[in-house]
Formats: structure tokens, C-alpha cells, sequence
């Protein structure tokens, strides 16, 4: 196969990634949510199992808060927005 190509631009980059192939792999590929926020009310399950991923999941780290009270003390909040 040939491939020619002629610019009149004077820069381009141009990136090609390599094919996806399902049957060479042997598993589907995972097409949710690779971003997680995590939950103190319930619990996520990500459906990977069996499946190929194409990038790393990221859970996002639990919210954290510290505010002085009355008592002359700190109140926490953690995974709940104050």
C-alpha cells in the first residue's frame, strides 16, 4: 500500500493509534465511567469484570473538611460537603 500526502500547512502532527481487535483479546471492551467519585451512602461497582479496559480508573479522593465548633473543638466532615 502507498500513501501519499502533500501539506500546505507548515506544521502538522498527526497521530494513529493502533486498532482495537476484540476477538484477539477475547474480551469486550469496558465502556463506562473510568472517574469515579466515591460514595459514603452507598457503594459503586464499576462492571469490569471479564472486560478490557483502556485506561486506569481513577476514584477521586474523599472529601475532608475541618471547622472549629462551640466547644472549642474541630467538627469533621468527611465525604459529606459542608
Amino acid at each position: 500500500m502507498k500513501l501519499t500526502v502533500v501539506f500546505k500547512q507548515p506544521k502538522l502532527t498527526v497521530c494513529f493509534k493502533p486498532p482495537i481487535v476484540r476477538d484477539y483479546i477475547g474480551f469486550d471492551i469496558y465502556d463506562g465511567e473510568y472517574v469515579v467519585e466515591p460514595s459514603a451512602r452507598s457503594d459503586i461497582v464499576l462492571e469490569t469484570k471479564n472486560k478490557a479496559l483502556l485506561d486506569d480508573v481513577t476514584v477521586n479522593k474523599i472529601y475532608y473538611a475541618e471547622t472549629s465548633n462551640p466547644a472549642n473543638g474541630k467538627t469533621v466532615y468527611i465525604a459529606s460537603h459542608v
